[in-house]
C-alpha cells in the first residue's frame, strides 16, 4: 500500500478523512472520528447530570457520527423509542449520559 494522506480534518466532529494511493491507480478513501473525545464528552455529561432530575434538554447520550448513522438515525426518523433505548442499553452503552434512561 502506498502514503496515506490527511486531506480534511473537521475539529467540530472530530472526523479526519485521509485518501491512500493502493499502487494500482486506485485511491481509497477512509474517514475516520476521534471516539476517544467523544468518550470524554459522555463522562462530562454524565458528570452534569448526576443528581439532577428529567428535564428539557437533558443531554442522553453522545454518539460518535459514523455510529450515528449506521444505527441510529434510522430509529430516530421514526422515533422509534424502543429500539433507541435497547441500542443506547446494548452495545452502545458507553456512550449513555445518563445511567437510567
Amino acid at each position: 500500500m502506498g502514503n496515506r494522506v490527511l486531506v480534511h480534518h473537521d475539529p467540530v466532529r472530530r472526523i479526519s478523512t485521509f485518501h491512500e494511493d493502493m499502487g494500482d491507480g486506485t485511491v481509497l478513501q477512509t474517514r475516520e472520528q476521534d471516539v476517544e473525545a467523544v468518550l470524554a464528552e459522555v463522562k462530562m455529561f454524565r458528570e452534569a447530570n448526576e443528581g439532577q432530575g428529567w428535564g428539557h434538554g437533558q443531554v442522553v447520550a453522545a454518539i460518535p457520527d459514523t455510529l450515528f448513522h449506521k444505527h441510529f438515525r434510522q430509529p430516530l426518523m421514526q422515533r422509534d423509542r424502543k429500539a433507541i433505548r435497547a441500542l443506547l442499553e446494548g452495545e452502545f452503552s458507553a456512550f449513555k449520559t445518563r445511567d437510567k434512561l
